[in-house]
């Protein structure tokens, strides 16, 4: 079945939108119980930029009228017998100058040419509300031209039967004539209008409503409209004064199957769908040029104003005869309704500047955009506009029909009551859908779903409007109800493969994949739309859904690439332009594009020059864009009007603490720091209050700090320490955007202070705990160059382990590159190496010992390399490095002697001691060769003369080798070495006295549970009794005797003590020489 959805024809006025159905019923009621007041009267209260009058009246307020007569003047229009006694006064007004008395009813002379106004019967009063409010394009308004005299009315054929059922196939009704259209009319748009009816009767061709392409007509209006639902539900909205005003969207617009006649209410979907954008088409023989984007608001049925130059009629169209009264069961329903939107309309908002939302960017513009394109060809109650007042006309039949569901469709009346039942709860589920009730709107269409005797129709009707419900409820759960919700369009789409909701359809499924994350899913379902139905109304919204899905993702570079593709390719979508402009700025600010980003925001202020007042937030885009371009003075002019507007509005305070940068920027510090001072007041936990904090600590601006930049603010004495700002926004707000930035800050507050490891705990929290943040590069620099200065001290002072915890704990430093990266690499594998975690070291030292030489890391890769082979006695890998070296690499005079050094330590240990004494002697030999490895040559050299016996080069060698292992902290097992060899060569060559001494020396080095320390006291006692020390001897022997009274030396100590007292015995009894 076709359906036609009606643009709204209001601008949008704040509060939640109601229901269509709702409002028709609160007419009703109105002008059933209408009060009577005993003479005309004017009462005043103004707010802000608008002024209100409500006019007592003795008569109807349907018979009322208000339309604008001049520049600075407005009509208004009393019912018959109505006469204005009273006015004034109007202390305050912002508008109002005087209301004065005249023939036909009250003259509303204002002060200003740039105003609007909406006029609206009172619910339930007899009583007649004009609001007036300040609109600059009301001073584009010019006097409408003259009308014939009198006014001709619609023709409508009355049927022969009463309240027929609709027949598309014979249309009866007569369309006016056109007059000539003025190019400044904007033009309803209509879109997916039903091309049933068959032909057009004659007379009708080419006068098809203005905005309707000949093709695509409504079907005739019924005979029994009631003139009070004369106005579309779009434009039916009761104001009961400033604090109640009331916002209708456009997805709740009413629309009518024309197959069935039932009436049809669009689910409101707030985050996912916006409302399509629509195509206008002229109509035949008739050239109307594109309105401007931001038209006036028209006056209509509910009394929106035209704000320039706009032709109207002079009075009323002619309206239809009413239908016959609704049934009890649809007034029960029909008063719930109205109960349950007046609730919601006394809860709405008040009327303050919003940003852009997030979650349904396309429905909030829509309202404004549907007003500045509509025909401002009404007045009273009664619409000129013959193609809306066909579907106004068929809603109400649809609504008959329903109550006569028994006596039309054969069925039982059980039956059928309960159909009818059914369909007036489809009814009240869609008008909880207009008025934002959306649980209450999925327990009545999941109640209507289950019911068994759901017709096809009414099931499809169901199933679509519940999947629009719950793609609205569940917009930030959609992974939740990503099975329920797909399923129920499948099920719909499957139903009627020709319905026009599908690509509707198509374009929910697509962005509820997107929503989730399938975007293989999504692309199909969006390519699906725009193959099958290339040219629905819905195609352009998949280009700017994709923007947005990236916008979200932070991924500018392909959120702008999509917007500015959309801008180019549907120029003609104001709406959903005007969004995707504001979302391409925003990417490339973001991008750090500000040039670009600045011609974006010139071509929004040109095009729309007004689109701050719908979205403020379009000041502080611009401010921001002119501050990074360094143009101060529009900046702030532009932050300043974003604050004054609503100081409490969404990043206020952030704006009021830019405001103190341009200030600071151009050397104005005592007006910056009293900017920064009131923002701390005023906002201390906010965004701007913490970002105020660091200025006032920091003394200037350090968005993008450097080590440098930060030492010499770190050196200045403060009141405010910088260390307690960071750390007060890193602990206590760590969901600010300033987080990631005061926490860089705290890491080099830390180096500063040579606190390396707070430094590196510092930066990896940033990387971790803020990965999307553009600083991390900067935080991993900064780790990495504290983690480069920590080594080497860590090395010196042998604190090896420390090394391989910060290394294994920070894993962002393994990513270091260049040549502190190298060298911070080559110093954690020599910490690995001193802890024997030899594997880990080589790993490390890899990359550096390839043929392909790292000038001077190559040499160092090799030191620790060769280190790593001789602890493990890898000989054959020593000899196999040094052939690499040798044969790939320009080594150094060092690294040839380090290499050397190792190939002769392996030689020597592979038994092939000629090779290995020849290198030993080379290295002997070279004054300038290092301490460790002159220690070691003559420590084999001494040793090769042992072998020769050649006591004397035995002792010089030793004894050079001893000093120099003494002051290298040397090998231990090499120093003893030296010093037996140093006694052997003493001893042999008679010296017992040095060697006594150096036995002496060696005592210290041999405790007294090592093996060798009772061999090495009986060697000692020796030397003693051989240089002349018998008491010594003696005492040794005891000693050695007493401590291993069971062993070799023990008994040997004994028997040598017992020898000795013989000796000396029989020595008593030899003769005396003469």
């Amino acid at each position: 079945m076709d359906v036609k959805q009606f643009p709204p024809l209001v601008r949008p006025l704040p509060g939640p939108a109601l229901s269509a159905l709702a409002w028709i019923l609160a007419f009703a009621w109105m002008l059933v119980w209408g009060g009577e007041a005993d003479a005309a009267s004017v009462a005043f209260r103004t707010r802000a930029d608008t002024d209100v009058l409500t006019f007592e009246l003795a008569g109807s307020p349907q018979e009322a009228s208000v339309r604008r007569n001049g520049a600075r003047s407005v009509l208004v229009r009393l019912p018959e017998g109505d006469v204005l006694e009273t006015t004034g006064p109007f202390t305050g007004a912002r508008l109002i100058g005087t209301v004065s008395p005249v023939a036909e009813g009250a003259l509303v002379e204002l002060n200003t040419n740039g105003f609007g106004y909406i006029f609206t019967p009172v619910p339930g009063q007899n009583s007649l509300q004009v609001q007036f409010f300040r609109d600059p394009t009301g001073a584009r308004w010019t006097a409408p031209q003259e009308q014939e005299a009198g006014t001709q009315e619609t023709a409508v054929p009355v049927p022969d039967e009463p309240n027929p059922a609709p027949n598309p196939d014979t249309p009866t009704v007569a369309v006016p004539e056109q007059g000539p259209v003025s190019a400044d009319i904007p033009q309803v748009q209509e879109t997916d209008l039903p091309a049933e009816g068959g032909e057009v009767p004659a007379g009708q061709q080419g006068r098809n409503p203005v905005g309707v392409p000949p093709d695509r007509a409504l079907a005739s209006p019924r005979t029994n409209g009631n003139s009070l639902f004369s106005v579309p539900y779009a434009v039916r909205v009761p104001v009961s004064g400033l604090d109640n005003e009331v916002r209708v969207s456009p997805s709740e617009v009413g629309s009518v199957d024309m197959d069935t006649g039932s009436a049809r209410f669009k689910a409101v979907n707030t985050v996912a769908e916006p409302a399509p954008p629509r195509d206008v088409l002229p109509p035949t023989g008739i050239e109307v040029p594109p309105s401007e984007s931001d038209q006036p608001g028209v006056e209509q049925g509910t009394g929106v104003s035209p704000a320039d130059g706009m032709t109207r009629t002079e009075e009323d169209s002619a309206t239809v005869a009413a239908s016959e009264p609704p049934s009890s069961s649809l007034e029960q329903e029909a008063a719930q309704a109205m109960r349950e939107a007046q609730q919601a309309y006394d809860q709405g908002e008040e009327d303050t500047p919003q940003q852009v939302s997030e979650e349904a960017p396309v429905q909030e513009e829509a309202v404004a955009d549907a007003a500045s394109d509509a025909e401002p060809q009404q007045e009273g109650v009664r619409v000129d506009d013959e193609a809306v007042q066909q579907s106004i006309d068929t809603i109400e039949a649809e609504n008959a029909q329903a109550r006569s569901v028994a006596q039309d469709s054969g069925l039982p009346p059980e039956q059928a009551q309960r159909l009818e039942a059914l369909q007036l709860q489809l009814l009240k589920a869609q008008s909880h859908v207009a008025a934002g009730k959306l649980r209450e709107a999925r327990d009545e269409l999941e109640s209507i779903l289950a019911a068994p005797e759901l017709t096809s129709e009414m099931r499809l009707e169901a199933t679509y409007s519940l999947g629009g419900v719950l793609m609205t409820l569940y917009k930030d759960a959609p992974e939740a109800h990503f099975d329920e919700i797909t399923s129920l369009y499948k099920e719909a789409m499957n139903a009627d493969t020709d319905s026009p909701n599908i690509p509707q359809a198509l374009l929910n499924l697509g962005l509820i994949n997107l929503r989730v994350g399938n975007l293989p899913e999504a692309r199909a379902y969006f390519d699906l739309l725009q193959s099958q139905y290339p040219d629905n109304e819905s195609v352009p919204a998949v280009e700017y859904y994709w923007g947005e899905h990236y916008y979200r993702q932070q991924d500018w570079q392909e959120a702008a690439d999509r917007f500015q593709d959309f801008i180019e390719r549907y120029p003609e979508q104001e709406r959903l332009a005007r969004l995707a402009a504001f979302r391409l700025a925003e990417s490339l600010k973001n991008l750090g594009l500000y040039d670009q980003a600045f011609q974006i925001v010139d071509y929004i202020d040109k095009r729309w020059p007004q689109v701050f007042e719908s979205n403020p937030g379009f000041l502080k885009l611009a401010g921001d864009v002119e501050y990074h371009l360094g143009k101060l003075d529009p900046a702030k002019e532009h932050y300043w009007t974003y604050y004054n507007i609503n100081p409490q509005a969404e990043q206020a305070d952030v704006v009021l603490a830019r405001i103190g940068d341009v200030f600071l920027r151009q050397d104005k510090t005592r007006a910056a720091r009293s900017i920064y001072e009131r923002v701390v007041e005023q906002y201390p936990d906010m965004e701007g209050g913490l970002i105020a904090k660091m200025r006032l600590a920091e003394e200037g601006i350090y968005d993008e700090p450097t080590m440098l930049e930060m030492v010499t603010v770190f050196d200045r004495p403060f009141t405010l320490r910088p260390k307690q700002v960071y750390t007060e926004i890193v602990d206590e707000h760590p969901t600010s955007p300033l987080a990631p930035l005061a926490l860089l800050k705290l890491g080099m507050w830390h180096f500063y202070q040579k606190e390396y490891p707070e430094a590196l705990a510092a930066a990896q929290r940033l990387m971790d705990e803020y990965p999307r943040s553009e600083l991390t590069d900067r935080a991993r620099e900064l780790g990495n160059r504290a983690f480069a200065l920590a080594v080497p001290q860590l090395l010196d002072q042998e604190r090896y382990a420390e090394v391989v915890d910060y290394w294994e704990r920070y894993p962002f430093i393994n990513e270091s590159e260049g040549e502190e990266g190298n060298a911070t690499r080559i110093g954690v594998a020599r910490a690995y190496a001193a802890l024997d975690r030899y594997d880990k070291s080589l790993a490390l030292l890899k990359p550096f010992l390839q043929e392909e030489q790292v000038p001077e890391f190559s040499e160092m890769a090799l030191a620790v390399a060769a280190d790593v082979y001789l602890k493990q006695r890898a000989w054959n890998r020593i000899n196999s490095l040094s052939s690499l070296a040798t044969e790939h690499w320009d080594l150094s005079d060092r690294a040839r002697r380090l290499l050397m050094h190792a190939n002769a330590v392996a030689l020597e240990n592979l038994g092939e001691h000629r090779k290995s004494a020849r290198l030993w002697a080379q290295l002997g030999a070279d004054e300038d060769v290092e301490a460790f490895i002159r220690a070691d040559s003559l420590y084999f050299m001494a040793k090769e003369a042992m072998k020769h016996d050649d006591l004397r080069r035995v002792f010089v060698y030793s004894q050079e080798a001893l000093s120099l292992l003494l002051s290298t902290n040397g090998d231990q097992e090499k120093i003893k070495d030296c010093m037996l060899m140093s006694i052997h060569a003493t001893e042999r060559s008679g010296r017992y006295r040095q060697a006594l001494k150096w036995a002496l020396e060696y005592d210290k080095y041999v405790p007294e549970d090592d093996a060798e320390w009772a061999g090495h006291r009986y060697k000692i006692a020796q030397l003693y009794r051989k240089s002349g020390f018998p008491e010594e001897w003696r005492e040794t022997m005891e000693g050695l005797r007493d401590a291993r009274p069971g062993t070799l030396y023990g008994r040997l100590a004994a028997t040598a003590l017992e020898t000795e007292q013989l000796e000396r015995r029989a020595s008593e009894y030899a003769p005396i020489p003469n």
